[in-house]
């Protein structure tokens, strides 16, 4: 029965899951000849991705994925010749930052024209350069390391040095939400004609700025001002009251680590407060790699850490409340039977 009820708890959002990603996945077929969620994640364009941040520039920088004389070599390629990532066909290449060099590679094969011929064709390129830059590397053409994961630059001894430091860091900033909003100078930016739109469907007019231009139904204008005062005073209780919680539910993993040493038995909440645990820490560890690797938008990854932590602290503090009253009835159960004797 027990094992019944943990794998319904378990089945079902992975069932849901799945579903959600077979759905896309074949929408995707149908439009583009692709099965796959985006062409991010399929092993060709992590075969081109993974081999060209794994050629090694002249001179390291940890913010900087992609150097000019990294493209020059990528450009040479027969594949590479069609691409341009950095403005070299302008006489003004430049180095790519980490946070948007991905973004600027699928555009570069986009403006060559293969996202044009389909998605098969696409997949072909991406598996083509791929292979080009891997025969080069092997050929000792270039300076190759290994890239992690095929999507983070090959592991540099600076990196370590800020892995704990950085680990601390990702840790507390996804318990106390340090970033603010702003309540000031609050405005959309859209084109006129969506707006227009939006303020026949508010009954409210569109005020122009004379700084910027941008347009604003004054209903949306206020409605915002006033949503976020009140997340502000959200957030302040926020991270007084969570950090908090978190340490008892940590409280309440150890404890639970301890009975089950000891007792050398698992409950039903156990493996759920543990499966918790274990994710949270996988995304501290991805958010660490962000940032060490220099991708400074990695904050805005944060909407996954919280999903997970919320249910982590109910969990935890439920275990901690249930290890506490066994504790207290085992012990009043000694005192008794001592009392007894």
């Amino acid at each position: 029965q027990m094992l019944l009820e943990l794998g319904s708890i378990i089945l079902i959002p992975l069932l849901i899951w799945w579903a959600g990603t077979l759905a896309i996945a074949w929408k995707n077929y149908e439009e583009y000849g692709i099965f796959a969620v985006v062409e991010l994640k399929t092993p060709e364009f992590k075969r081109a991705w993974g081999s060209m941040i794994a050629i090694e520039a002249k001179q390291w920088d940890p913010r900087k994925t992609l150097q000019v004389d990294v493209l020059d070599k990528v450009y040479a390629l027969p594949s590479g010749s069609t691409l341009d990532l950095n403005g070299r066909h302008r006489n003004a290449p430049y180095s790519l930052h980490n946070t948007n060099a991905i973004w600027l590679f699928r555009r570069a094969v986009n403006n060559a024209g293969y996202y044009d011929q389909g998605g098969a064709a696409t997949l072909a390129f991406y598996d083509q350069l791929g292979q080009e830059i891997e025969l080069a590397c092997e050929r000792g053409d270039f300076r190759c390391g290994t890239s992690l994961m095929d999507a983070f630059p090959p592991w540099r001894p600076g990196y370590t040095d800020l892995f704990l430091d950085t680990v601390g860091e990702v840790l507390i900033n996804g318990l106390i939400n340090p970033y603010d909003l702003n309540i000031d100078d609050f405005y959309s930016i859209a084109w006129p004609r969506n707006m227009l739109i939006t303020s026949r469907l508010v009954n409210t007019p569109v005020r122009v700025e004379e700084t910027s231009a941008p347009y604003l139904p004054e209903f949306f204008n206020r409605t915002v001002k006033v949503k976020t005062r009140y997340q502000r005073k959200v957030v302040a209780g926020y991270r007084v009251l969570i950090p908090i919680l978190f340490c008892l539910a940590l409280a309440g993993l150890g404890l639970s680590l301890v009975r089950i040493v000891r007792s050398r038995r698992v409950s039903l909440i156990d493996p759920v407060l543990w499966g918790l645990s274990l994710s949270l820490s996988l995304l501290i560890v991805m958010f660490t790699l962000l940032h060490i690797t220099g991708v400074t938008q990695s904050t805005r990854l944060y909407f996954l850490f919280y999903p997970i932590l919320f249910p982590l602290i109910v969990t935890g503090i439920l275990s901690l409340r249930r290890d506490i009253e066994m504790l207290r009835q085992a012990r009043s159960k000694a005192a008794s039977e001592s009392a007894h004797v």
